[in-house]
Order: C-alpha cells, then sequence, then structure tokens
C-alpha cells in the first residue's frame, strides 16, 4: 500500500501530462492486482461516512450537504472479504 500511495501522490505533484497518463496507469495496474487478491477500494465520496470503514480528520460546513457526507478522501482505503485492511482517510460535511 504505500507504493500505491507513492504513485497517487506523485499524480498530484506531477504537471507533465505524459507523466500523469503513465503515473495512471500504474495506479490503475495497482488497483487489478489488488482486485486479483480479491482487495477492493472502499467507496468514499458522496457516501455517508461510516466509521467501520472511514477515519474523519476533517470537517467542513457546506450549505445543502448532509451532515456526515464524504467530501474528499485524502487516502484510499481498502477491503477484502476478511474485513477492513485500511480505513479510508476523509474529510466529511459537518
Amino acid at each position: 500500500m504505500p507504493a500505491y500511495d507513492a504513485v497517487v501522490e506523485a499524480q498530484k505533484q506531477i504537471t507533465d501530462a505524459k507523466v500523469k497518463q503513465g503515473l495512471g496507469m500504474v495506479e490503475r495496474a495497482f488497483i487489478n492486482s489488488l482486485k486479483s487478491l480479491d482487495i477492493s477500494p472502499i467507496d468514499t465520496l458522496g457516501e455517508q461516512f461510516d466509521p467501520a470503514f472511514h477515519n474523519a480528520i476533517m470537517t467542513e460546513e457546506v450549505n445543502g450537504v448532509d451532515s456526515g457526507t464524504i467530501l474528499e478522501e485524502i487516502q484510499r482505503g481498502f477491503i477484502s472479504p476478511n474485513g477492513v485492511l485500511r480505513c479510508a482517510i476523509v474529510k466529511i460535511a459537518k
């Protein structure tokens, strides 16, 4: 997971379109490899906060958005048939 996190963070820092495209390919390969092991990303954006799957580290008041709605994914979480491998770190509406 740290290698996956590094690729995602690099995508945020890179401005060159071709490099970003290449990093996107690497990220998709990571996700596909995890899926082959029956490991899936945890849904976040627009979902209702659930402490079993999400770790909220920030809140923001947003008009027209229900309290507890996930606004931003800070770090992707993962789940397997055996349970949560890593909670998603998120920002939620208050």
